[in-house]
């Protein structure tokens, strides 16, 4: 009820991943050390998990499900129905921060699968390893692609998407996957992409129930051979 007072007023953000609650505490050991702490519980650990991707920044650890860090400053990870951010105040040893992470991925219930859309990006061409968003609805993508603010693509809780980064014949390319829960969504929602005009928009193809697009200034004749391998999982 008072999640806006805790995120500054981006509560929406984290409603479309399935909140339910969160907890918050600070620590402090005897060297006066300060590490605050979130532990968020999302409906779903496919709603963990995506929440855990839209705030990666940092590099690859192996912690919980999958980890993510800056040495000495912060630690992020997801698991089962749980993401979790362990922040620093101050530079501190890094094995300070690994060790109170551990404690908390030993509390926490084991388990979680990341979604098998995400099995459908293409390694290839990827700008970074992880450079990639998995969400439900269009307010997680915003930043990265503008479709209008209307829902024109009929997305909601019961869709799953991925949003990529690709560089694609030298040109930085977006990558959007929409699965949704019946075929006839997924042509409506390709029918509508194709009539708004949408900025930067390259190409668009719909396949049983998903919908893929690509956005950017590349060549619809390179991004095609992208799409149909996405489609078709090969």
């Amino acid at each position: 009820e008072n999640l806006f007072d805790l995120v500054n007023g981006q509560a929406d953000a984290f409603f479309v991943y399935g909140f339910e609650q969160t907890a918050v505490r600070t620590y402090t050991n005897a060297d006066g050390n300060r590490l605050d702490v979130q532990i968020w519980q999302l409906a779903t650990p496919a709603d963990a998990y995506g929440l855990f991707t839209l705030g990666r920044s940092g590099s690859p650890a192996d912690l919980g499900n999958e980890g993510d860090t800056e040495p000495g400053r912060r630690l992020s990870f997801w698991q089962n129905h749980y993401t979790v951010h362990i922040s620093a105040r101050q530079n501190v040893d890094d094995a300070l921060l690994w060790n109170f992470a551990q404690a908390v991925v030993d509390a926490l219930p084991q388990g979680g699968e990341q979604p098998p859309l995400i099995d459908r990006l293409p390694q290839t061409g990827l700008k970074k390893e992880r450079d990639f968003i998995f969400f439900h609805e269009e307010l997680s993508i915003q930043d990265r692609i503008w479709l209008g603010g209307e829902n024109i693509l009929g997305l909601s809780q019961d869709t799953n998407g991925v949003v990529a980064s690709y560089e694609v014949a030298d040109s930085p390319a977006l990558l959007l996957l929409i699965e949704y829960p019946t075929p006839n969504q997924a042509a409506a929602g390709l029918e509508a992409l194709q009539t708004a005009q949408v900025d930067d928009l390259v190409i668009a193809q719909a396949q049983d129930n998903l919908l893929a697009a690509v956005f950017g200034e590349v060549d619809d004749s390179v991004t095609s051979a992208l799409v149909a391998k996405v489609l078709n999982n090969k």
